[in-house]
């Protein structure tokens, strides 16, 4: 019983254990041909990599629920990812939003949960 309430526990901690978490998301947003790939991916407007397309299936979910599956440091990607995006391609931080958060009530929430990451 112990080892199935473990278990549990690290499935809880660690939901989206196949994406990089060490991704060097600053030097993703500071080099503007690797955030308009990243970006491109997201909007189906481009390829995705291996990594883009892992990042890309939790997306909406992220999203949806404010990245409550989350660990700290998958916070701190989409915080910096989303303010690097909004700060240096408005139109497509706008399009994500679109796609993402159509009726505009999921991602103020989600900034919310990602801010002090």
């Amino acid at each position: 019983m112990k080892q199935i309430i473990l278990l549990s526990i690290i499935a809880l901690c660690s939901a989206y254990t196949d994406i990089n978490d060490n991704e060097d998301v600053n030097a993703v947003v500071n080099n503007p041909t690797e955030l308009k790939k990243h970006i491109a991916c997201y909007l189906d407007k481009g390829p995705c990599t291996q990594d883009t397309l892992l990042y890309k299936t939790h997306l909406r979910e992220v999203v949806d629920d404010a990245c409550r599956e989350c660990n700290d440091a998958e916070r701190h990607l989409v915080r910096v990812f989303l303010k690097g995006l909004k700060e240096h391609f408005p139109s497509d931080y706008n399009d994500y939003l679109k796609k993402y958060d159509p009726e505009g009530i999921h991602v103020p929430k989600l900034l919310a949960s990602v801010g002090k990451f």
